[in-house]
């Protein structure tokens, strides 16, 4: 029996060192990082935002994409 998919739940993916490292080594900053699920919704998309912001759906568009979110402000 397989499990059954949660389209709710997230596991972002995201190579933070990576990121890190591009920037202090290579002088790249990170310009609007995007992380992708790898369990509910497997390359399903969202937008990373600066705590407290949070994805916010723009109301058209995809909803597995994360250009159809914006970050928005508590």
């Amino acid at each position: 029996m397989s499990p059954i998919l949660d389209s709710t739940t997230f596991n972002a993916s995201w190579d933070a060192l990576k990121v890190l490292e591009n920037w202090t080594e290579n002088g790249i900053a990170p310009d609007h990082p995007v992380v992708t699920d790898t369990f509910g919704v497997p390359g399903r998309t969202r937008p990373l935002c600066d705590y407290p912001g949070w994805p916010k759906y723009r109301g058209s568009g995809d909803v597995d994409r994360a250009d159809s979110f914006v970050c928005a402000a508590p």
